[in-house]
C-alpha cells in the first residue's frame, strides 16, 4: 500500500471504533490505545486518535496513554516483545561441516550425543552478539573494523583454541545467525555474518551487520555452577594465567554489580519472579565482601558452598535477575 492508502484504511478504522454502537467507552478507549500503538508514521492519524483518547481520558490524560491507565488498574491488552535467535548457520566452524538449525521463540533443548557439538553451538551464538555489544559506542565508520577484531578476540577466548585458525576444520569457516524481535504484530531481523579462514589470526571478515546498536543483552551461564568461588575470581583472571574461559569472567562481573533499589519500578517487576525462587531456596541471596551467603526465613545465614548445587544455580539466577543483568528480552 502507498502511504496515503494506508492513512485512509487507519482513519477508516478511527471513524468504525468511534461510532460502532456495539462498544463501551472502555471497549473503545482500548482499541483507541492499540491503534495508537501500531500507528507510528503519521502525526496527524496519531493526533486524531490522542484527541479521542483524550476525550474520554479527560484532562489529565498525557502522552502515554498505556501509563495513565495503568494508574486507574484497568487492564490494558498488550502485545508482549520476545526476543531470540531464530536461525544459526555454520560452514567448517569446529566440529560443523554444514550446520542450519532454527529456534523457537520458548524453550530450546539441544540434545546430542557427547563431542557432538551443542556446547559449541551455544557458545558461537554467545560469543558473536557480546562482541558485536561491545561496538555499541564505536562510531559508524569504525564499527565494521573493530568489530571484527572483537569478534575474533571474544571467538578465542571463549573456546580457548591456540589461534582462531583452529576454530575453521576445512579452509574457509562461515557463521551466520539472525535475531527476531517480535511483539505478534510486528516483526524485526537483526542479522550478522562473518567468516574466517585459516589464513586470519586478529580478526574475521564481517560479510552482513545490520542493526547493531539493537542487538539484544547476551549472558552464559556454565554448567558449573559460579556462586561458591566468586570472591577472588575476576582479580584473579584479569592478573593470571588461567584455564577458565570468558564465560566465566563475565559472569562473575555482571555477579559483581549492585542489587536494584528495592523502591524502584524496576524491582516491582521482578519482585513476583525472585519471589518464587526464594521459596524454592528457603530464603533469598545477600553478598557480603565478596562472598555470597543465603539468608534464610529464620534469620541465618549459610554460605553457598555449604548450600545444595542445584540451589546454588538458582540462587546465581535469582542475583543475575536482582542485578539486572538478567531480563527479558536477554539472550
Amino acid at each position: 500500500l502507498s502511504v496515503n492508502e494506508s492513512n485512509g484504511i487507519a482513519y477508516k478504522i478511527l471513524a468504525r471504533i468511534d461510532t460502532d454502537e456495539k462498544l463501551n467507552n472502555e471497549e473503545k478507549t482500548r482499541y483507541f490505545i492499540s491503534l495508537d500503538l501500531i500507528e507510528r508514521e503519521d502525526k496527524e492519524i496519531r493526533r486524531a486518535i490522542r484527541k479521542k483518547l483524550r476525550k474520554r481520558l479527560g484532562k489529565s490524560f498525557f502522552q502515554n496513554p498505556i501509563k495513565h491507565l495503568a494508574a486507574e488498574r484497568k487492564e490494558i491488552p498488550m502485545p508482549e516483545q520476545i526476543t531470540f535467535v531464530e536461525t544459526l548457520k555454520l560452514t567448517n566452524f569446529t566440529c560443523f561441516k554444514n550446520l542450519d538449525v532454527s529456534f523457537s521463540s520458548g524453550l530450546n533443548f539441544i540434545i546430542g550425543e557427547n563431542s557432538s557439538g551443542k556446547t559449541h553451538l551455544i557458545k558461537v551464538i554467545y560469543s558473536s552478539i557480546s562482541a558485536i555489544n561491545q561496538t555499541k559506542t564505536f562510531a559508524v565508520p569504525l564499527k565494521n573494523e573493530l568489530g571484527e577484531q572483537l569478534i575474533a578476540k571474544e571467538l578465542v577466548e571463549t573456546f580457548r583454541p591456540d589461534s582462531l585458525s583452529r576454530l575453521s576444520s576445512n579452509g574457509k569457516a562461515d557463521v551466520s545467525l539472525q535475531v527476531t524481535i517480535t511483539d505478534s504484530l510486528n516483526k524485526d531481523y537483526l542479522d550478522l555474518s562473518y567468516s574466517f579462514s585459516k589464513e586470519d589470526e586478529k580478526s574475521v571478515k564481517i560479510e552482513l551487520l545490520e542493526k547493531s546498536n539493537e542487538f539484544p543483552n547476551v549472558i552464559f551461564i556454565p554448567v558449573k555452577e559460579v556462586l561458591s568461588f566468586t570472591t577472588y575470581f575476576v582479580d584473579y583472571f584479569e592478573n593470571h594465567e588461567t584455564d577458565f574461559d570468558k564465560t566465566y569472567y563475565n559472569l562473575m562481573k555482571a555477579l559483581g554489580r549492585a542489587p536494584l533499589k528495592k523502591d524502584s519500578e524496576k524491582y516491582k517487576l521482578i519482585e513476583p519472579f525472585l519471589n518464587i525462587l526464594k521459596e524454592i531456596m528457603g530464603g533469598h541471596i545477600i553478598k557480603k565482601e565478596r562472598k555470597f551467603y543465603l539468608l534464610a526465613e529464620d534469620g541465618t545465614e549459610r554460605e553457598t558452598s555449604l548450600i545444595a548445587e542445584g540451589h546454588r544455580k538458582i540462587a546465581m539466577l535469582y542475583y543475575l535477575i536482582l542485578t539486572d543483568n538478567l531480563k527479558r528480552g536477554d539472550i
